[in-house]
């Protein structure tokens, strides 16, 4: 299984010159199974650099929601499988803020704010409110868990038969989750087994968090010792700040690998093939 991280800044594009070796585009991330599954979450502007991940016209696409703030679904209207004469794309979500995926995406892509609906858009497409069962595609398993974020917000884990698990939780506010959101995110992450990666939200240092109580996001730190909780050995910082620049994250990242050897800030473009768990 593979991941490759179209978008990974937070709240709003940074087309900055200072910003572009972490990346300025918004959440989006493609997942690729050995079998050739397709999974797309999340569709922020970093959805235009992952064109060539996401198939050819034959091949099925899953889009996962993990909710449906801008900088999460502002590329929808333009996701170029959309645009593939009877491919068959599936949005899917749980239920967030008491809104289902088709409620969500009838209203976005559409007038006032789209000039095609969606309903007109050449794709098969179709929608699913993810329930408590695992969703299966092909040898990928997809299960998802509530997280701590204003409107309501869901983190996705992705297992491979015979192969590693990815754990990804963006727009989680740690600090503010109760200790049975906590415990549960953890079990989340643990079962089956540890998951072999884990992209955890990790917007800003503990020095700035303060300032930034009740904004729907964790720190560095955080996301470390949930890695260190859940036993996983691998970890992506993702969602970084707009105002922090590259020389901001360099720092960020030098002190996040003297505690986690195996953790780095997650960078737009980056290709990352997740092993199987150990024997």
């Amino acid at each position: 299984m593979k991941i490759v991280f179209g978008g990974v800044r937070g709240s709003y594009p940074t087309p900055d010159a200072d910003r572009l070796r972490y990346g300025g585009e918004t959440t989006a991330v493609a997942i690729v199974g050995r079998g050739g599954e397709r999974l797309l979450i999340d569709a922020g502007t970093g959805v235009r650099r992952l064109r060539p991940h996401l198939g050819s016209p034959s091949d099925p696409l899953t889009v996962l929601f993990t909710h449906y703030h801008l900088d999460h679904v502002a590329a929808v209207p333009m996701l170029m499988p959309l645009f593939d004469a009877g491919r068959a794309v599936t949005f899917a979500a749980p239920r967030l803020g008491g809104r289902t995926v088709e409620d969500v995406l009838r209203t976005l892509v559409g007038p006032p704010f789209w000039p095609i609906p969606i309903g007109r858009m050449p794709a098969r497409i179709a929608f699913q409110t993810l329930e408590a069962a695992p969703l299966v595609l092909g040898d990928l398993e997809v299960r998802w868990c509530p997280v701590e974020h204003e409107g309501g917000c869901a983190a996705y884990r992705v297992d491979e038969r015979g192969g590693g698990a990815i754990v990804f939780a963006t727009d989680v506010e740690w600090a503010a989750a109760g200790e049975d959101l906590r415990r549960e995110f953890v079990r989340f992450c643990r079962a089956p087994n540890p998951a072999t990666l884990l992209c955890f939200d990790g917007a800003y240092t503990a020095q700035e968090y303060p300032a930034r109580r009740g904004w729907g996001h964790s720190t560095w730190p955080e996301a470390v010792a949930v890695a260190r909780a859940a036993a996983i050995p691998m970890l992506r910082i993702i969602h970084h700040a707009p105002d922090h620049d590259d020389a901001t994250l360099d720092a960020i990242e030098r002190a996040l690998r003297a505690e986690f050897p195996r953790g780095t800030l997650a960078r737009e473009g980056e290709d990352l093939v997740v092993p199987p768990p150990p024997d």
